[in-house]
């Protein structure tokens, strides 16, 4: 679980410290304060330290610390990058990215940090005495895993950490502009489209953005996943969705005389929407925007195998009721998952306790983030017992 975070430098992040993260953790504070490059800059250094391509190009002075508790052992992953230019000047201006990287483990049995990887730019030093090269703008962690033996003692003490890295990712949750995926759009999916699906799948871990790909793959191959997502949805969850199921459409032969057996096998995923008329079902892009976004951070959850979920404002076109539901399932599943999140929905913030949020505030283009006084944190037991909302008294902090 990812337990502190410290951004000296990432846009208008700057000595920016966030301590004893739970399972939840909720961003509030104006437009324009920086909330969203905070999760921008956790997704930024979990992209760096797992990804396997180089990061020339990335330009901007960024510098990033997340302390993460795995049970019996925590790790230390710094990473700080800049863009250099190169001299002397070469025409064109050719910039790279040159990495600084550590990775530091502590065992609760010694209660003492260890240094397992230190990284400058091409020379990487590893328990302070074995060294390589790597390239200079090239991620440390996968270029160890694929350089050193399967059983070498680093990557055996890393590769936890490499998969907790690998389980962050943020999701804007916003619709791109063409409005769905072509797959969700239509909620039609041709055999071959799934298969060549599944191939990337299996290439990167990427389960991609389309929902409808996922929820087929979990109808087909992983059961119990879709049936948990249909409960969250169903009657006994949130009711929204009655049912869900997908057919399965074989064109005849002749029909496709000259087409292979992908082009003439197609899956249909629909929906019974809870409040919709008794025989009538729908594909996905003929939900509301609201139950689609609500089935989006489900899949999520469920799907993606994630270890923490970066999101911005999950409230966005949900109901106050269905907000309410939906942040206490969020909190449900807080073990092992974490979920960070931006909010502006005092439906949310009357679902947390005061351990949950933090106050994002910006002065003079300087992003600063506090969490709640001792003082503040027994003023909103007394307000919630005797005047208000925990939501009402966030506001009056707010305003001072």
């Amino acid at each position: 679980m990812l337990k502190e975070l410290v951004i000296d430098t990432f846009r208008s992040c700057a000595a920016v410290h966030i301590q004893n993260i739970g399972g939840v953790l909720a961003l509030l504070g104006p437009n324009g304060s920086g909330k969203t490059n905070l999760l921008r800059a956790i997704e930024w250094a979990a992209r760096s330290a797992t990804s396997t391509d180089s990061l020339s190009g990335e330009f901007g002075i960024r510098r990033v610390s997340m302390t993460i508790n795995m049970g019996a052992r925590s790790y230390k992953y710094q990473i700080a990058s800049e863009a250099k230019q190169p001299r002397p000047p070469m025409n064109p201006p050719v910039i790279e990215e040159h990495l600084v990287e550590a990775v530091d483990v502590l065992e609760a049995s010694t209660g003492k940090w260890e240094n397992l990887i230190e990284r400058s730019d091409e020379d990487v030093i590893m328990h302070k005495s074995e060294r390589l090269k790597i390239g200079r703008s090239t991620p440390c962690i996968p270029a160890l895993a694929s350089i050193l033996p399967e059983g070498h003692n680093t990557n055996l003490q890393v590769n936890p950490l490499r998969r907790f890295l690998a389980g962050i990712r943020y999701y804007p949750l916003d619709e791109p502009f063409e409005p769905l995926d072509a797959t969700d759009r239509g909620g039609i999916i041709s055999a071959k489209e799934y298969t060549a699906w599944i191939g990337g799948l299996k290439s990167d871990g990427n389960p991609g953005d389309s929902v409808i790909m996922r929820i087929l793959h979990m109808y087909l191959e992983r059961p119990d996943q879709f049936r948990e997502l249909l409960s969250l949805l169903g009657h006994e969850g949130l009711g929204l969705i009655d049912d869900m199921s997908v057919r399965k459409i074989e064109l005849p032969e002749k029909q496709k005389e000259h087409a292979d057996v992908g082009n003439r096998v197609y899956y249909f995923v629909y929906f019974k929407p809870s409040e919709g008329a008794e025989m009538q079902m729908f594909d996905f892009s003929d939900l509301s925007i609201g139950t689609r976004r609500v089935v989006r951070i489900l899949v999520s959850m469920i799907f993606d195998g994630s270890t923490v979920l970066l999101m911005e404002q999950p409230e966005d076109a949900i109901h106050s009721n269905l907000m309410k539901r939906l942040t206490g399932v969020l909190k449900s599943n807080a073990d092992p998952i974490q979920f960070i999140f931006a909010s502006h929905s005092s439906d949310v913030f009357n679902k947390l306790s005061p351990d949950e949020v933090r106050l994002v505030t910006m002065k003079k283009g300087v992003t600063s983030v506090r969490a709640l006084t001792q003082h503040e944190h027994d003023a909103a037991r007394n307000f919630i017992a005797n005047e208000g909302s925990f939501a009402d008294f966030l506001e009056t902090v707010e305003e001072n």
